[in-house]
């Protein structure tokens, strides 16, 4: 029979095997994908292959005895065969035997334990107690099998196919045991006597494992040994009725279910086989727990026919009914939890245990699995559990295998029957062993069983599905009707008034399989997701109504693949869908935002996800979804809040609703409770904005949360709430933690940067954040209770960015001083002294001490340091002796703060002013000595002498010629200005000194000679004119200056017309002609420049055979873009100078160079603006309309004077003046 699951349809029905005979019954079948064919084997032998193409049969070999079992290897290489005669047969693919063993052997195999003969029991001390007794040493007889054990081999493969186990009946005790065989038939090993032991058997695909069943006479168990034969472990079905028995058991695909097929003959002697009842159970183990998942119970005329995992889908069942129906199950892993986000929710979860639901509230507890904080007893087993809305977060729906469902309620005002039995709650990991605890336990309102619209009873063997509680009253669920072969989406409503039932108010056939049902009891939205990705929205509004779930942009929402969980949630007011498959894509809406997510859960504010590099990652709900960036799997891990590093492989429980807290399994079971930066923070933030200072700092606290953030996440708020804050806070230790915890920065832009306070960013603080805080602080300190708040005060003092310990100690003092006065709950002064110590070095708090000319307070804080007294004591002694100012002054200098010591010092008298001098000198405190003494004093007068000196020495002559002046030293001052060339000050200098005509002459003739040397010809000009009373000579400085203008004005003022013939135009026809020449010189080479210029731009830019790759190529590297490890690997150990040298490098002139045409554009640059400076200078030296009438008249312009003066001195030389000279432009350049 061939049938299409996805239609559900049978497609074709084919007759095998035409002979009746009741002998003549299919043992097995097995498709084998190469050939496209279905192996049969026949109870009687033969071995039948149905090939699919050409729907044709054929026996490809027989047993003579029979065959009792037949199973491939999971590669289909191999077939093994159990014959009647008690041997396995082994077979190639292509029917050709192998070999063939017998089961019966009474070798154990190439395995067989080795016995070293040490470690024997009869070899150990037991006592007289633990002497052997008569018949210890007689071997026990196994037990045989059952009476309706039909005697069957069962054979299992190990998943890579290199071992098989066979569980056969030995024929020598009549028990069964299992044996282990290689892939070419060796015998490895036997197992241990095992007494009751049945014949499933079914190896899990890891490997490590091979299930079995035993029937003891109270109990069921499922067994698992190793290859070795060892019993490893195992776990009890939660029966206890004889009629029951493990038909078959079976491994899913990734080896975490085992699935159970039970038959119970209760009724077996009354009906007959008729009311023979089928289950089928799934267990999963965890934390060396064996859960029972699910239960299907299925009636009689319905029970199982056979069993079979999918080989592609992990969690996908196939069964198949002697009804003759087809059934098809597919499971995904979920955690039941409530989700509401108010304020009581206890942030349940809940795990099924067969007819046990283990409930655990992670926001009071975590409790690690196996165990639970109590537990609720069903009389069926649990399918499915559902939690309330948000105004009943806490209630729990049970869905029970027979299609009842059991309501438990914490609230009070739910009205709960006194008849009904709540003893099926029960307290286990919190306080179950008779001790007392805060815990509230569920009352038990009762089991509700389902009716339809017409009241009659709805009893479905395949379950309902996607069980949620949408309202206080109403269910929405999803159940298949087999009759009709369709779907329905049912609304039911709970009616407690008489008989407790949830009946079925509306119905809404459904056009494709449900995938997902998914309730957000914060918005109230109810989502549907079919099988094929599409998202549809449920309402309720005179009728159930479907929508599809429109995006922004109106279409309606697709997922690029089904997922099997999904959620909504609200981002940045617009509410969207949260998708994770088993392909571990994580989608917000339709869009891809991590590919390598494991598990996922929406807290409060953001949404968080687990990855396989094994981190956990914060989205904010508040961010755009359109805007949120995709994570790559490689994605280097960044040093962020919205990043944590979990352990590998762990997965997301719940975020705890209202707290910080989030909940990872890990893979071996255990749960671990971590608390994440970016839930710390944000609830931080949350307590600061309700201005809830002091919880917030406790959360800090416990956390390790820099408290700078209480001040830095909003300045102004908390500036102005100082007084809440400190009354907050109130306990002195904590205050004190604070104080000591504060820093400059703004750790919302260093530490805690991933949501950045705006009232951080614009209320920055002026000045030191430090010393803002602690004065405001100690302020309010001091006028709430200063006694109290003692210690505080000083921890404000002494973390000030300038330590304020003076005053501290003077605060330690006045307590001492009250000390007598003062109450018994008050801070003394030696604790105040204690904790100051503490804070600050011993050693620097007595030079602090000291520095206070307070004895009182020294001798305080030397008691309490390691000093020997015999070194302080005479040094205080000496101290006291002495004058209170040079006293002092002593203690200043032994402090090393001289700008005190000299104040005390000039204090002392006149008889100290040489010990004054001495110490300013060596410790150059020139300028604080001036401010002791009075302008005029002949101390101040010293003072500015030696200062002056000080500066001559150093060659700060202009500063030295000042002290010298203040000083009433004129000649030292005088000879300072020469040196600085300050020639007016030196002039007045000589005036003070009265100098006579010749000294004055003397002096101007020297200070000429200075100011031309440092090119200064226009000074040197006015001394020689006005001071040393020699005009011709200023003349010819000012020629040599090149200062034409000023040496006509001279010239003419002073009657020398004869110099210009003699040296004035001489010298200015020599300075035209270098001028000329050099500008013709810089016009020629701008030329050649520009020539290369336009060569290179041509080459660059219109020259064949360069594709685009090499223009970008050249692109970038002409403006130096370049990788940021490339630039760095440049600069590595660089100097700010050698970078510059190597730019300057880069750029050369040389022809073909790479950056060519860079360099000459600079240097185009450069030329141009001194062609524009030589220019100007030429025009001043021949002015446009120059008047020089006393010899060319008003006529004659620079040509022909120029021309004139040629004629005299040569002429055969040509001369081109400023207007024959063709400047070149920066935009055309024309050359002749």
């Amino acid at each position: 029979m061939e049938m299409d699951t996805q239609q559900l349809l049978v497609t074709n029905c084919i007759d095998i095997d035409p002979i009746e005979d009741p002998s003549r019954l299919p043992i097995n079948a097995e498709f084998l994908i190469e050939s496209e064919s279905v192996c049969i084997a026949m109870q009687d032998g033969d071995v039948l292959l149905y090939h699919c193409n050409n729907q044709q049969v054929e026996c490809v070999g027989a047993v003579d005895s029979g065959i009792k079992c037949m199973v491939w290897s999971p590669d289909q290489e191999l077939a093994l065969l159990a014959t009647a005669e008690s041997n396995i047969v082994i077979m190639t693919k292509d029917f050709d035997v192998i070999t063939e063993v017998s089961t019966q052997t009474e070798d154990f195999g190439e395995n067989k334990p080795i016995n070293v003969g040490w470690g024997k029991k009869e070899t150990q001390f037991h006592g007289s107690a633990g002497k052997p007794k008569i018949g210890d040493n007689v071997d026990k007889l196994p037990v045989p099998a059952a009476e309706w054990d039909e005697g069957l081999p069962m054979l299992s493969w190990r998943g890579d196919g290199q071992y098989f186990a066979c569980n056969v009946i030995n024929q020598a005790t009549g028990a069964r045991q299992l044996k282990f065989w290689s892939r070419e038939g060796i015998l490895q090993s036997t197992s241990e006597k095992t007494d009751g032991l049945e014949g499933p058997l079914d190896w899990r695909p890891s490997g490590n494992l091979i299930a079995t069943a035993r029937r003891k006479p109270q109990c069921y168990d499922v067994l698992f040994f190793e290859r070795n034969g060892l019993r490893r472990s195992e776990f009890t079905l939660p029966f206890s009725d004889p009629g029951t028995r493990v038909i078959n058991l079976m491994w899913n695909l990734d080896s975490k279910l085992l699935a159970l097929r039970l038959e119970s003959a209760n009724d077996r002697n009354q009906l007959g086989e008729s009311g023979i009842q089928s289950y089928v159970q799934l267990w999963f183990c965890n934390n060396s727990h064996w859960y029972c998942k699910q239960e299907l119970s299925f009636p009689a005329a319905e029970r199982i026919a056979c069993m079979q995992w999918d080989t592609e889908i992990s969690y996908r069942l196939h069964l198949a009914t002697v009804g003759g129906k087809y059934l098809q199950y597919n499971w995904c892993w979920d955690v039941d939890y409530n989700r509401g986000h108010t304020a009581d929710n206890l942030s349940s979860v809940a795990v099924i245990d067969g007819d046990r639901l283990l409930i655990t509230p992670f926001s009071a507890m975590v409790v690690p699995p196996p165990m639970s904080a109590y537990y609720i007893k069903t009389e069926k087993s649990i399918n499915q559990v559902c939690f309330g809305p948000s105004v009943i977060c806490n209630d729990l729906a049970v869905v029970l295998a027979d299609m009842s469902i059991a309501i438990y309620s914490y609230y009070n005002d739910v009205i709960v029957d006194a008849n009904l039995n709540n003893e099926s709650v029960k307290l286990s990991g919190a306080g179950g062993a008779g001790f007392r605890t805060s815990l509230k336990l569920p009352k038990f309102r009762g089991v509700f069983k389902l009716f339809s619209q017409g009241g009659t009873p709805i009893i479905n063997v395949y379950q309902l599905q996607h069980l949620s509680w949408i309202s206080p009253n109403e269910f929405l669920a999803v159940m298949w009707d087999d009759h009709n072969i369709k779907n329905y989406l049912l609304y039911f409503y709970l009616t407690e008034d008489g008989q407790r039932c949830i009946t079925v108010r509306d119905m809404l056939e459904l056009p494709n399989m449900v995938l997902r049902l998914a309730v957000n009891h914060d918005t109230t939205s109810v989502i549907i997701q079919y099988v094929d990705g599409s998202i549809w929205q449920f309402s309720y509004d005179n009728g159930m109504n479907l929508t599809p779930w429109l995006l922004s942009n109106q279409m309606p929402l697709q997922l690029p693949q089904p997922c099997q969980y999904v959620t909504t949630a609200v981002m940045k007011d617009s509410e969207v869908v949260i998708a994770n498959n088993e392909r571990f894509r994580l989608y917000i809406n339709d869009k891809e935002i991590a590919n390598n997510c494991t598990s996922f859960t929406v807290h409060d504010a953001f949404l968080i996800f687990s990855t396989h590099s094994h981190t956990c990652r914060f989205v904010k709900l508040s961010s755009d979804w359109e805007n949120v960036r995709a994570y790559a799997s490689n994605e280097a891990i960044p040093f962020d809040e919205n990043v944590r590093r979990v352990e590998r492989g762990s997965q997301i429980v719940l975020a705890v609703a209202g707290s910080t807290k989030l909940i990872f399994q890990m893979p071996r079971g255990n749960l671990e409770a971590i608390h994440p930066r970016a839930l710390l923070l944000y609830s931080v933030r949350r307590l600061l904005d309700k201005l809830e200072f002091g919880e917030a700092f406790l959360l800090m606290r416990k956390h390790r949360i820099n408290s700078n953030i209480l001040y830095d996440h909003n300045p102004k708020v908390f500036m102005n709430n100082i007084h809440t804050f400190v009354k907050q806070i109130d306990d002195v230790n904590h205050l004190n933690l604070f104080l000591s915890d504060l820093r400059e920065e703004d750790v919302t832009a260093t530490m805690y940067t991933a949501e950045q306070s705006n009232a951080s960013l614009s209320d920055k603080f002026i000045g030191s954040k430090i010393d803002k805080i602690c004065d405001a602080v100690r302020e309010v300190l001091i006028s709430i209770n200063y006694d109290k708040y003692v210690l505080s005060v000083i921890t404000s003092y002494v973390k000030k960015t300038e330590a304020e310990l003076e005053k501290a100690l003077q605060l330690i003092k006045s307590l001492a001083d009250r000390s007598a006065s003062a109450s018994n709950g008050s801070v003394t002064y030696q604790e105040a002294l204690k904790y100051l110590l503490v804070l600050v070095d011993v050693n620097e708090l007595y030079n602090v001490a000291l520095g206070t000319y307070d004895f009182d307070i020294v001798l305080m804080v030397a008691e309490k340091s390691q000093k020997d007294p015999k070194e302080y004591l005479p040094f205080l002694n000496n101290l006291k002796k002495m004058e209170p100012n040079y006293s002092k002054y002593s203690i200043d200098k032994y402090l090393k703060r001289f700008d005190k010591a000299i104040v005390h010092l000039s204090r002392c008298g006149d008889e100290y002013f040489d010990e004054l001098l001495e110490l300013m000198e060596k410790q150059k405190l020139y300028r604080s000595a001036l401010l002791l003494y009075s302008i005029g004093s002949n101390q101040f007068k010293s003072i500015c002498k030696n200062y002056g000196l000080y500066l001559k020495s150093v060659d700060n002559h202009m500063e030295a010629a000042l002290m010298f002046a203040k000083g009433k030293e004129y000649e030292l001052a005088r000879l300072s200005f020469m040196k600085c060339n300050n020639w007016q000050q030196a002039f007045c200098m000589a005036a003070k000194l009265q100098f006579n005509q010749a000294e004055t002459k003397e002096m101007a003739n020297k200070i000429a000679g200075d100011l031309c040397e440092i090119r200064n010809y226009l000074g040197a000009s006015v001394v020689l004119v006005e001071y040393a009373d020699n005009v011709n000579e200023a003349i010819i400085t000012l020629i040599n200056g090149c200062l034409w203008n000023e040496a006509l004005r001279l010239i003419h003022r002073h009657d020398k017309t004869d110099m210009i013939e003699s040296h004035l135009l001489a010298a200015l026809l020599e300075g035209y002609q270098a001028q000329n020449a050099y500008l013709k010189n810089n016009i020629d080479q701008f030329r050649r420049y520009s020539e290369r210029l336009v060569k290179s731009n041509k080459s660059d830019y219109h020259s064949d055979g360069i594709d685009d790759g090499d223009l970008y190529s050249e692109t970038t590297s002409i403006t130096g873009r370049s990788t940021k490890s490339s630039v760095y690997s440049r600069t590595t150990g660089r100097t700010s100078k050698s970078r510059r040298k190597v730019e300057r490098k880069k750029y050369s002139l040389r022809e073909g160079s790479p950056f060519e045409d860079i360099a000459l554009m600079e240097l185009h640059s450069a030329l141009n603006d001194y062609i524009n400076l030589v220019k100007t200078s030429l025009k001043t030296i021949w002015p446009p309309g120059g008047n020089y009438q006393h010899q060319f008249g008003p006529d004659f312009n620079t040509r022909d004077i120029a021309d004139a003066t040629l004629q005299k001195s040569n002429h055969g030389l040509a001369v081109a003046t400023d207007n024959d000279l063709d400047y070149p432009s920066m935009r055309y350049l024309f050359f002749d």
